[in-house]
């Protein structure tokens, strides 16, 4: 078995990605109303402070090394970048319009990584591969801060239903694992955990040794339980079952997984299907825990909304939040990343996200067949692993916003963008020389 190696020493290389990373710590939670009376606090301090300290110390390594060349970007990337303009045009009729800016100005910073790391791969090979590394030890290094803060207060991790109408408390596991050294709510520790997972049994699978595997696994697996987040579950269950039914090539795995799975159906599906139930009925769970009439609420605004609203929607990241506090008092979101963006940008917003995510996934199939066909195993773990990330991110996107917003999880979707786009580079410029190589023969 191979180790994959991966630096992950703070150099001034990899410095930029390691600044996000401290715009995606938040040290406090607020309420709606809280939000609007004070958006900067000392619980995001962290985050105003990395926030411009990425912009400038990005821009001062392009200029030093001359990194000044627009490189041809993929068509996931353009058009992730066309939603961002139409989140600029939302501005003029932002409902809540410093959220809106903020969330803005914080969004582009994963355009300027993406100009960073393609420029950058002109000079160190695979670079882009590199920072994709380095985001999934970040996902690990969350996940050991909520391990610890679990160790260290139980009472504290473990979420048990304040409220005396919370159906957790008649739950088959009546308590929610978060995360509170750093801040990670329950949903977060699930998909992230299940990415996780994921890239854990793909590694094994494609026979890579991973230090401390089968401990990182066991408490992946353990996360992915207590944290309960159930659409984090559907997705792993989906991408897991990708993996091993149709990208796999070994028979045999595919027969052991069928009959793990039947025999995990008859033998628990019942307590299975008790644990994500939490406590609720059945009712509540084809409501989607409510979220249905949240969503029913904000497609009537939609519809009496005027042209330019409907077109480009009513502030970027900020009209979903307005619109989502007049619908709840629970969640002041509407849980749904289309629903989120349309009220925030508009249809165009909408579609271009959309857009992005479509173009991506073809390249991921492309590049997908192209692997298996050739039996390119230089990177078969990279695709096959970006396969169960984007399903596992377009799951999460039903309940919950995912791409439309800075987030560990646009984060890695960008990072997913760049990946494929240098695989296929590398890819087309081998195949090319291969056949001159040929020709020349």
């Amino acid at each position: 078995m191979k180790i994959r190696k991966t630096s992950l020493k703070i150099n001034r290389h990899t410095l930029p990605v390691y600044l996000l990373f401290g715009s995606l710590l938040t040290f406090s939670t607020r309420g709606f109303q809280e939000a609007q009376e004070n958006l900067f606090n000392i619980g995001n301090l962290v985050r105003y402070i990395a926030l411009p300290l990425f912009y400038l110390y990005t821009f001062h390594l392009c200029y030093k090394k001359d990194l000044r060349y627009i490189i041809k970007s993929s068509k996931a990337l353009k058009f992730l970048l066309l939603y961002w303009i139409i989140g600029g045009i939302s501005l003029l009729t932002s409902k809540w319009i410093t959220y809106s800016l903020v969330k803005w100005i914080e969004y582009f910073q994963l355009f300027f990584l993406s100009y960073y790391v393609l420029n950058m791969e002109i000079k160190h090979r695979e670079f882009a591969i590199e920072i994709y590394d380095i985001i999934i030890r970040f996902f690990e290094f969350l996940m050991l801060t909520v391990l610890i803060g679990f160790i260290l207060s139980p009472s504290k991790a473990l979420y048990v239903g304040n409220s005396e109408f919370s159906a957790l408390k008649s739950a088959a596991i009546p308590f929610r694992l978060s995360g509170y050294l750093i801040p990670v709510t329950s949903t977060s520790i699930g998909f992230l955990s299940s990415i996780l997972l994921y890239t854990y049994l793909v590694k094994y699978n494609n026979g890579e040794k991973i230090k401390y595997g089968l401990i990182k696994i066991i408490i992946s697996i353990i996360f992915v339980i207590i944290a309960q987040a159930r659409m984090a579950i559907l997705g792993l269950v989906i991408a897991i079952c990708v993996f091993y039914l149709i990208i796999n090539k070994n028979i045999l795995k595919k027969f052991i997984f069928l009959y793990t799975c039947i025999f995990l159906t008859f033998i628990a599906g019942a307590g299975i299907y008790n644990i994500l139930l939490r406590g609720q009925d059945s009712t509540q769970l084809l409501s989607m825990s409510g979220r249905t009439e949240w969503w029913s609420y904000a497609l009537d605004v939609y519809k009496i909304s005027d042209a330019h609203e409907k077109l480009f929607g009513q502030g970027f990241a900020g009209g979903e939040k307005v619109i989502a506090a007049q619908s709840n008092e629970a969640m002041y979101t509407l849980d749904s990343e289309l629903l989120g963006a349309l009220m925030s940008t508009g249809i165009l917003g909408t579609i271009f996200i959309i857009l992005a995510i479509i173009a991506l996934t073809c390249s991921i199939i492309w590049l997908t067949i192209y692997i298996k066909k050739n039996c390119v195993n230089r990177y078969k773990t990279y695709i096959n692993e970006i396969v169960g990330i984007m399903i596992i991110l377009i799951v999460r996107m039903i309940t919950t916003n995912t791409f439309s917003t800075l987030s560990y999880y646009s984060l890695i979707f960008v990072s997913c963008i760049l990946v494929t786009q240098t695989i296929s580079k590398e890819i087309k410029y081998e195949s090319r020389n291969r056949k001159n190589y040929n020709g020349s023969i």
